[in-house]
């Protein structure tokens, strides 16, 4: 039902006129439409920002939109003089260290931005015969376990172990529910140590937030829990850029733009994989485009 500016500055305690030509221009986005004079519907593309909806940008919204993400862009230009991260000039701390001295709240936007559903759904449909041929999978840095819950839902023969930082593995815990103790929660830091004892390792939207140095501390880690073992495999889930053909891949650049200014970390080549897998004893055995703008990178020890 159409709403007023009258009836929206009401409910919302906004200043009228400025929230009239804020709807104006949603108009513009193709969020709102104006059916009458000054009279404004939601369009179908409100879906969007409902969180329960698989294809939600709820929290990518609320996260964006945080001040202290978007300020780090007022350095760029140091940035690309100095190579340094913006983020860390701006607030003298990695953009981790800072989200959970300072930010909690925003650590929980972060990480439910992260679990947005849609992508991880293309993960479990496209790798089909490696899930079903695998026992137990272990999801290292998975957040708060999404993407664990949606292979649970999908092969009932699998078990799943969530890996991450203690105050993440504690948000995750509504995921362990109704799994009949198929799905595990372990906490730790991934610059020290990976479990072992899983068939498939999965790092998915892991690696791009370091530098080369730091992913392969991880992958070393990763390829000491697969140690005396021949039937293991890793899988990495992140945007693989296309360096000869920049502008094919538009949100591709983009989001390394941003790793640039945020975390100092970045997005890779297949080529830039598959030299960084094979520096820690890895071998790219297979790379699959997902139907979003992910790709996973099949990698099996050496």
């Amino acid at each position: 039902m159409p709403k007023s500016t009258r009836e929206l500055t009401t409910a919302s305690g906004a200043h009228p006129a400025a929230l009239q030509r804020l709807l104006r221009t949603l108009t513009c986005a193709q969020i709102v439409t104006e059916v009458q004079q000054d009279h404004f519907i939601l369009t179908p593309l409100r879906t969007c920002l409902q969180t329960t909806v698989s294809y939600s940008v709820h929290a990518a919204a609320l996260m964006w939109g945080d001040p202290f993400l978007w300020k780090s862009f007022g350095n760029l230009e140091q940035t690309i003089r100095t190579g340094q991260t913006a983020f860390d000039t701006q607030f003298g701390m990695s953009f981790f260290e800072y989200q959970q001295k300072y930010k909690p709240d925003f650590c929980t936007t972060y990480n439910a931005c992260m679990n947005a559903s849609s992508r991880h759904v293309e993960v479990a449909k496209t790798y089909t015969t490696g899930f079903a041929n695998a026992h137990h999978v272990l999801d290292v840095g998975g957040g708060l376990g999404g993407l664990l819950h949606i292979l649970l839902k999908q092969y009932p023969h699998l078990r799943g172990t969530l890996y991450d930082l203690p105050h993440v593995v504690a948000d995750a815990q509504p995921f362990k529910e109704n799994n009949n103790g198929r799905y595990a929660l372990i906490s730790g830091n991934i610059f020290e140590s990976v479990p072992s004892g899983a068939d498939i390792y999965i790092l998915s939207h892991v690696l791009m937030d370091h530098d080369d140095e730091k992913a392969r501390i991880i992958l070393r880690n990763c390829r000491r829990a697969m140690s005396g073992t021949t039937t293991t495999c890793l899988l990495i889930v992140e945007i693989m850029l296309n360096n000869t053909n920049a502008s094919s891949n538009q949100t591709g650049h983009l989001s390394d733009l941003t790793m640039l200014v945020l975390t100092g970390g970045r997005h890779r080549s297949e080529k830039e994989f598959q030299t960084l897998v094979e520096s820690e004893n890895f071998f790219v055995r297979a790379c699959i485009s997902l139907p979003t703008v992910d790709t996973i990178i099949e990698c099996l020890p050496v």
